[in-house]
């Protein structure tokens, strides 16, 4: 992707991440926009990597989407991961990012299941969207979700995202993770056709 179409995917998405800083994140005591700059800021001091960055930065776009979306009561977009990946991946982020977003809520439903501190320490909300989500995962369900090569870095980004919900918290703001993104997109030539992720619905 050159560069000028870069800015044209960054800008349309930087617009939509905009309208995040007035929208509360479903009942927990910061905005989306905080929300989405503290879960980056967690995933880099863990060690993450460039994609586990960006992917936790972007996790939750699929709730900011202007699509017609089913809702979990008042907990945001019902299979927002999948919403927010099929969109990240029509802008040209490469399948290691969306890979990330769209398994994030699995990886809810795994730690729920085999982790029971984690389990324990959900806030409220957690509890509630884990229930619309599916609940903890079953034995099958578990090993496969294990089984995947991005399972570490899933963890990473579900621990990370469990802990972004601090008030008043200090953090770099979205401005300055555009150079990351724009290497993402870069990096990742956009295809014809796009990954499996392209056939999801908006509209789910």
């Amino acid at each position: 992707m050159g560069a000028v179409g870069t800015k044209s995917e960054l800008d349309e998405l930087f617009g939509i991440l905009g309208t995040a800083d007035v929208r509360g994140y479903i009942g927990e005591p910061v905005s989306q926009l905080e929300h989405a700059l503290q879960c980056a800021h967690f995933t880099r001091l863990s060690g993450g990597g460039d994609v586990e960055i960006a992917a936790a930065l972007l996790h939750d776009v699929g709730h900011l989407l202007p699509y017609p979306k089913q809702e979990m009561g008042e907990f945001g977009a019902r299979q927002h991961e999948r919403q927010g990946a099929a969109y990240l991946e029509s802008l040209g982020f490469p399948l290691a990012v969306t890979e990330l977003v769209a398994g994030h809520v699995d990886a809810k439903r795994y730690l729920a299941a085999v982790d029971p501190h984690y389990a324990a320490h959900l806030s409220e909300a957690s509890r509630v969207t884990l229930r619309w989500q599916g609940g903890v995962m079953e034995p099958d369900e578990r090993d496969r979700f294990a089984g995947q090569k991005s399972f570490e870095s899933l963890l990473l980004l579900r621990r990370c995202d469990e802990a972004a919900k601090v008030p008043a918290f200090d953090c770099a703001p979205l401005a300055e993770y555009r150079p990351l993104l724009e290497g993402l997109l870069a990096a990742s030539p956009r295809t014809e056709n796009g990954s499996s992720l392209a056939a999801f619905s908006v509209a789910l």
